[in-house]
């Protein structure tokens, strides 16, 4: 008995050895809709022939990072509604950092339109007077009296993206008064920012510091 516990432990201990000695590299990359935001929850899994190495899944700014050997791999990106990709080629190098261009996935089967009213996007980019991009920032939209509010928070690259119907009674544009609001920050008010159906509108917005008061 003790015996075979004695070469369990060797085995074991074997195993360990082994595994510290297996040459590591580590794989960065991005994954983005056709609006350049990051997209979360897509598997993204490494292949050598038909045989799966390992996975991740991009955080809510569509990024992630893996540990894994050397060698040459083949990815594959998949989430739902998205179209898949499976001809992304990777090489790893021992001790290396691989990072991958941002990666652009399609959405498939869905339509923009509301009930067949056309939806319009806002795109909105918020950085500081040196040009950083600012993450969390409160983005509080408000189409009218009428009309739902939308808010959200900027990711860490300060973008975030609404996607916005047109009035149900109308086919017209929404006419839209945005707040920016940080901490640390003076709060932005913007008014009658235009939205059209079917049409993608972008924002640079900056933001400045609140000065300190003695």
């Amino acid at each position: 008995m003790k015996a075979i516990i004695s070469l369990l432990i060797c085995v074991l201990l074997l195993t360990v050895l082994w595994a510290d000695d297996t040459p590591m590299g580590l794989i960065r990359g991005k994954v983005i809709d056709e609006d350049g935001i990051g997209l979360q929850y897509v598997n993204v899994v490494f292949f050598q022939g038909d045989t799966r190495v390992t996975g991740a899944q991009s955080d809510n700014n569509g990024r992630f990072s893996i540990k894994i050997p050397a060698g040459s791999y083949l990815a594959s990106l998949r989430c739902i509604g998205l179209e898949q990709i499976d001809s992304l080629v990777v090489t790893v190098v021992s001790g290396d950092t691989t990072t991958l261009p941002s990666t652009t996935m399609h959405r498939i089967g869905l339509n923009d339109d509301f009930w067949g009213y056309p939806s319009g996007k806002l795109i909105v980019h918020v950085k500081d007077k040196m040009g950083r991009s600012l993450e969390n920032v409160l983005v509080v939209c408000s189409p009218g009296k009428q009309e739902e509010t939308y808010e959200n928070k900027t990711n860490a690259d300060g973008l975030l993206k609404f996607k916005l119907r047109t009035p149900l009674q109308q086919r017209t544009p929404l006419s839209m008064s945005i707040r920016f609001h940080l901490d640390g920050y003076e709060t932005v008010k913007l008014k009658k920012v235009i939205v059209k159906g079917q049409e993608t509108t972008r924002l640079e917005v900056t933001l400045k510091k609140t000065r300190k008061t003695n």
